[in-house]
């Protein structure tokens, strides 16, 4: 019997080895599809951000545009809220959100570079009057400039 089982050995030891390989692909492959499936859940994250920092850009610009009209509606949003909300819909999108942070992995200065440029257009805001064609002229550009970095962000993470 002793014989038998020396023999046996290295043929239970390879099976067994076997087995537990087999085991570990299988772990392997649903850690896998797990990642996946969490991965593809980010990017849907950061593209909604993205998407929703565009749409409150839109709204501000807008309300720029209509400040000053003779027709303009006094209880419509200010500039000042609308461009809090923008703020806010940016910093969705920085390093301190760890929902968007890895799927912006690599894209982070262009989301910098977007609120830098908006936080430095803030005593415009705060002091906007509507005949103030300069003041107008410098927010509307880095509205502009702030719109393409956003896209060309949006195009990106698609």
């Amino acid at each position: 019997m002793p014989g038998l089982v020396r023999r046996r050995a290295p043929l239970l030891i390879g099976a067994a080895a076997a087995l537990l390989f087999a085991v570990s692909v299988g772990v392997a492959l649903q850690q896998a599809v797990q990642q996946y499936k969490l991965e593809g859940q980010t990017q849907r994250i950061s593209v909604w951000y993205s998407s929703q920092a565009l749409v409150e850009l839109h709204r501000t610009r807008s309300t720029l545009l209509r400040m000053g009209e003779p027709d303009a509606d006094a209880s419509e949003d200010t500039l000042l809220d609308r461009y809090e909300i923008l703020l806010s819909r940016v910093s969705l999108m920085t390093p301190d959100n760890a929902e968007s942070a890895e799927a912006l992995h690599g894209r982070l200065d262009m989301v910098a570079g977007v609120m830098e440029s908006l936080e430095g257009i803030e005593a415009d805001i705060l002091g906007f009057r509507p005949d103030d064609a300069a003041a107008r002229a410098r927010i509307g550009a880095v509205l502009d400039a702030a719109e393409q970095r956003l896209s060309r962000l949006n195009v990106t993470l698609h």
